[in-house]
């Protein structure tokens, strides 16, 4: 601690690592000494170029771009900070790193901690359908997302919620959060609350295939298939004459009857065309074809 503040730094890449750098950089118990990111990042779709913003708020920089433990550890143990938060880092921190700080790393998930740990969690939710996410803060403890919970805050899915607008939800919760952790927690002596690991599940790393546009799935789980993968995240696709095409943006329709199979375009109005799934239809709205699929024909 220097001048009565408690020196923090933070590791981070992403769009929530943005707003965590604003509210650390103006909160008036931090001196923020460090910004640990990337130049570049072909794994996340939500990547921002961070270093200017650090800069701009007079916060030193160093770009890792290398799953390289050793140095990570070799920057902290030399800047000695009182508490790391890591928020949207593709990596899991060593126990060396985790023991560095005196108030430990403290570690960020969109979701209802101890349930739906893992992997792409906004998307699984908005995916599987459901009608309720979190905004979890943690002491992490070596697991993936398994350490005691700091804050949680508790996020409605509207049925016409997509992925930019969740993603908005959770960054509007975050700067309210932080000011918790650190009046709380860092300040306030206030002792985390330990996760349930029985009532936990861990979402597995989502692949290429899970973004196919299967026509055999009903019109739900394709329109909530389409709004989980939609920007800021790499798109929902169909297969089409060979090609991939990705679809941005659905919308569930009574068209069509039960005798018509699903893949059918039912439809054509401009831009737009309603395809039949197993049940129900979808129209498409937002898409990247090229030539619209004529009516009768089928993707």
């Amino acid at each position: 601690m220097t001048d009565g503040k408690l020196r923090a730094v933070l590791i981070g890449t992403v769009e929530t690592t943005d707003v965590v750098l604003k509210s650390l950089s103006e909160n008036a118990s931090i001196d923020l000494c460090r910004l640990i990111t990337r130049s570049k990042s072909a794994i996340n779709s939500d990547f921002v170029d961070l270093k200017p913003k650090a800069e701009a708020r007079g916060v030193p920089v160093t770009c890792i771009d290398l799953d390289n433990k050793e140095t990570l550890e070799g920057i902290l143990q030399e800047l000695g900070p009182d508490v790391v938060f890591c928020v949207g880092w593709s990596w899991l921190l060593s126990d060396t790193v985790l023991e560095i700080p005196r108030y430990g790393c403290i570690g960020y998930h969109p979701a209802a901690l101890p349930k739906n740990r893992g992997r792409h969690p906004l998307i699984w939710a908005l995916a599987l359908g459901l009608s309720q996410t979190a905004s979890s803060f943690f002491v992490m403890d070596g697991g993936a997302d398994t350490g005691p919970i700091l804050s949680q805050h508790f996020v409605p899915i509207a049925a016409d919620d997509d992925a930019r607008s969740l993603y908005d939800k959770i960054l509007a919760l975050i700067p309210v959060q932080v000011g918790e952790v650190i009046d709380q927690y860092l300040l306030g002596g206030k002792a985390p609350s330990p996760q349930d690991h029985k009532q936990a599940n861990t979402w597995r790393k989502r692949t290429k295939v899970d973004g196919e546009i299967v026509w055999k799935m009903d019109a739900r789980a394709v329109y909530n298939l389409v709004r989980a993968l939609t920007s800021p995240y790499v798109g929902a696709h169909t297969c089409y004459k060979g090609q991939e095409i990705k679809i941005w943006k659905v919308a569930c329709v009574e068209e069509g009857t039960e005798n018509d199979e699903p893949g059918k375009v039912l439809s054509v109005d401009g831009r737009e065309f309603t395809v039949k799934c197993a049940k129900g239809a979808v129209r498409i709205l937002t898409h990247e074809f090229e030539r619209i699929p004529e009516s009768g024909s089928y993707l």
